[in-house]
């Protein structure tokens, strides 16, 4: 049975007004989509049928649309469902029969979209940078997508760069852009149909440019010069003991320590806040050596590392701190560093003594590839992980 198209009177409205519906007839089946077309009593007979004297331009060109976008199926609709016709005019249709997909509007409702997920706020501030630098680049709120081409991305790379956003700025901007096309092309396109929107694919022929690694580890020598130079402001104080908490704590980052809620049993347990949503997450155990308890009992005078929590938030306290390290570095002529160095230089320092990259990657919590996932969840004892902050902290203090 051929696939019909008509118009279609459901029921009438309060204001007086009928919606009227395209009414789509497929292997005995009915599917209906609205459109902005509406008429009243006088362009309608008693049974709802529309009278001869209508006529309505618009409807006229959405029905022969709707028929033109069936009739490309061809021989393809014997397989398609009643509702997978409907679905399919509506991807023609919202695309302009696949012609213009204002890639813009897409990115900032998968912004939106990704903004309403716990654990996705990296992701969601990656999305929305990148859509800034998209609109100001384009000068518009409009884009269709099939002008991204490998030219237009080297066009908007020299852009980022005259806007000195960075090397790891221009990839983590394009990265971003890159995850936004390939998630058009999965809404837009339909592999196992042999349907496709979005008929190209840019970032084939586009290399997208991995940024040189910043130095973000502080040289032992350094590291020892900052935690013991004298401080005259308060500032520097909390800087210079945070820095050389998070190092005794095997690199906590900022956020992580912002977060901590006590010591039990001499040792700090924790997901990193950055990885809390993923399934392959582990649980760090840290033993608090005596000088890193002495630190944080002065930093706990009215509750567990209450001085720190005074900050409204995590970043905050990071900023502050930053400010304090920022002019003791100053003092001793070296370039400024920040709470999250730590991090850097307490897996430099392990590395440098010889410990296994695995067994580093498992003490820092980093998220395991599947290829190691069983054998460190199985072997990683708690006195291997102790052995290494240990060394590591005995190295760097020269103990």
């Amino acid at each position: 049975m051929a696939t019909t198209i008509h118009h279609y009177i459901k029921h009438r409205k309060e204001d007086g007004t009928y919606k009227v519906y395209i009414e789509i007839t497929h292997k005995r089946q009915r599917a209906y989509i609205p459109t902005s077309i509406y008429v009243t009593d006088k362009d309608l007979t008693k049974d709802l049928k529309f009278r001869k004297s209508f006529y309505s331009l618009n409807l006229e060109r959405l029905m022969a649309q709707f028929r033109e976008y069936i009739a490309e199926l061809g021989v393809k609709i014997e397989y398609y469902t009643v509702e997978d016709v409907k679905d399919y005019i509506l991807r023609k249709n919202d695309t302009q029969g696949g012609k213009f997909i204002n890639f813009i509007d897409f990115c900032v409702n998968k912004c939106n979209e990704v903004k309403t997920k716990k654990g996705k706020n990296g992701t969601y501030y990656m999305y929305h940078a990148a859509i800034v630098w998209l609109k100001k680049f384009n000068k518009s709120d409009s884009l269709n997508i099939s002008d991204i081409s490998r030219k237009y991305l080297e066009k908007f790379s020299d852009y980022l760069r005259e806007q000195k956003t960075g090397e790891a700025g221009i990839n983590a901007n394009l990265r971003a852009i890159r995850t936004l096309f390939r998630a058009a092309m999965n809404e837009y396109n339909d592999e196992s149909r042999d349907e496709y929107m979005i008929k190209h694919y840019p970032f084939r022929n586009f290399k997208i440019k991995e940024p040189v690694p910043e130095k973000r580890n502080i040289e032992v020598h350094v590291f020892r010069q900052i935690i013991t130079q004298p401080c005259r402001l308060q500032r520097e104080k909390t800087g210079q003991d945070m820095l050389l908490l998070c190092f005794l704590l095997a690199g906590i980052a900022p956020i992580d320590l912002y977060n901590l809620t006590e010591i039990k049993d001499n040792y700090i347990t924790y997901y990193r806040r950055k990885v809390q949503f993923r399934d392959n997450k582990i649980k760090v155990k840290i033993y608090v050596c005596k000088q890193a308890q002495d630190i944080i009992k002065e930093y706990s005078k009215r509750g567990f590392l209450s001085e720190i929590k005074k900050y409204s938030t995590a970043k905050n306290f990071a900023k502050a701190c930053g400010k304090g390290l920022k002019s003791i570095c100053k003092k001793i002529d070296t370039e400024k560093v920040s709470l999250y160095w730590s991090r850097h230089t307490f897996s430099s320092v392990a590395a440098e003594i010889g410990y296994d990259s695995n067994l580093i990657d498992y003490v820092l919590g980093h998220a395991p590839g599947r290829a190691h996932m069983a054998e460190i969840y199985i072997t990683r004892k708690q006195s291997s992980v102790d052995k290494l902050v240990q060394d590591v902290i005995d190295f760097m203090l020269n103990v």
